[in-house]
């Protein structure tokens, strides 16, 4: 059997080999998302996006937090997004109140808590995913303000985005 230099290796050196590669390829998104602050997650995926399929992208900090929701409710709600992404409506996507025609709201309980990502599919090339955040309001079932005014400014984002990207 020949070794390689893989087989060579410490448990210790591939240990390092792998986080170098993984902290490379966070740095390269890093300064993606710095210059543009929207996540895009259509050209680099392990899939190709079928020619019917819309692209994601993140707006601000919606990626990153979406990531730290638990495993079953990211599963779900991403689910969700990739029937929005071939056209489609999840049954749990609510209209968001508010911000007009095509900005909805996922909602999913988890352990007692709500987990919620709105995202909208008024653009036809793109959806873009606004925000994600875990419910903790003190008054009932309604949104806590900071979180509805972060949806507005980050659907301005996402307006003057899809204006550059695609001047309409």
């Amino acid at each position: 059997m020949l070794l390689t230099k893989r087989h060579k290796q410490t448990p210790a050196q591939r240990v390092q080999r792998l986080e170098t590669h993984c902290a490379r390829n966070a740095l390269r998104h890093l300064r993606d998302y710095a210059k543009t602050n929207i996540y895009r997650n259509g050209y680099d995926m392990a899939r190709k996006v079928e020619r019917t399929e819309r692209p994601v992208d993140w707006v601000g900090s919606s990626k990153k937090d979406f990531m730290d929701f638990p495993r079953e409710v990211r599963r779900d709600i991403g689910y969700a997004l990739g029937v929005a992404q071939l056209g489609g409506i999840h049954p749990s996507a609510k209209p968001w109140s508010g911000e007009g025609p095509g900005v909805l709201d996922l909602v999913e309980d988890h352990d007692g808590d709500a987990y919620r990502a709105i995202y909208t599919v008024r653009f036809k090339q793109v959806i873009y995913v606004l925000h994600a955040f875990k419910k903790k309001s003190t008054k009932g079932i309604k949104t806590p303000k900071p979180d509805v005014d972060l949806v507005t400014s980050r659907l301005k984002m996402a307006q003057a985005d899809f204006k550059a990207r695609f001047g309409k």
